[in-house]
């Protein structure tokens, strides 16, 4: 009898964990799966396609360019190295160099960034832009697609070449870069110039047909213009008044 007692309680209490096993089980059979209906338009923009030969050629040359791209070294806390001197001597002097520059395509000729692409292009002052496409980037960077059409930006959109644009513009991570428009008078370094060429001459244009090119846009600012210029000129004709005799 002295053993029946703790044996009563195992089987009370191996039965109380069965039934809250099928209790968890009857809960989980009894959830109910939501689905929400969206409406998604046709006419979203998408991204230009780049042939696989054309988008690889592209690929090795953004990681030569990468790979040619040398970032000066940090100056740690505490030292003051003076350019052209140092514990090395003359070999020192890359750590003179702000960080921010690298040894590749000059930081004055690139747009680094969402927020400082986007300036750039609504300044039409881009002449290219890489996109690196991945699934948490691209509605931060979809926007791009629209602005590059309205000004006839070529776009350059793949996928694995964050890393490399890192490298190019010397930061810790880059999701879209772009070639700067130089100004009156700027001399384009080579490297940029060969990156520029090369891309330009194997990406796709853009195709949004329902909005319009930037010539288009031009053309309708034109006449827009002229035609309010004219109005004006017209209004002001009738409230002149003739002198009197």
């Amino acid at each position: 009898m002295a053993k029946a007692g703790p044996a009563t309680t195992a089987t009370k209490g191996a039965g109380a964990a069965g039934k809250g096993k099928r209790d968890t089980s009857v809960r989980e059979k009894e959830k109910k799966l939501v689905f929400k209906a969206y409406l998604q338009s046709g006419l979203e923009p998408q991204w230009p396609v780049i042939p696989d030969p054309a988008a690889a050629e592209i690929r090795l040359k953004l990681e030569s360019v990468a790979a040619a791209t040398r970032l000066p070294k940090r100056k740690r806390k505490g030292e003051a190295i003076q350019k052209g001197q140092g514990a090395a001597g003359p070999a020192s002097a890359a750590s003179a160099i702000p960080h921010d520059t690298a040894w590749g395509i000059p930081r004055k000729e690139l747009v680094v960034g969402v927020n400082e692409v986007t300036r750039g292009l609504e300044r039409d002052a881009v002449a290219l832009v890489f996109v690196a496409r991945a699934p948490n980037v691209d509605t931060l960077t979809k926007h791009l697609l629209t602005l590059s059409h309205l000004k006839g930006t070529t776009v350059c959109a793949l996928a694995d070449i964050d890393a490399s644009l890192a490298r190019v513009a010397g930061v810790g991570r880059a999701c879209t870069v772009g070639i700067r428009k130089l100004d009156e008078g700027e001399t384009r370094s080579e490297i940029a110039g060969s990156l520029l060429d090369h891309v330009c001459a194997r990406a796709i244009p853009t195709s949004i047909p329902w909005l319009p090119t930037a010539a288009r846009s031009q053309r309708h600012a034109g006449a827009g213009y002229v035609e309010a210029t004219v109005k004006k000129v017209g209004f002001q004709s009738k409230r002149r008044r003739e002198p009197k005799a």
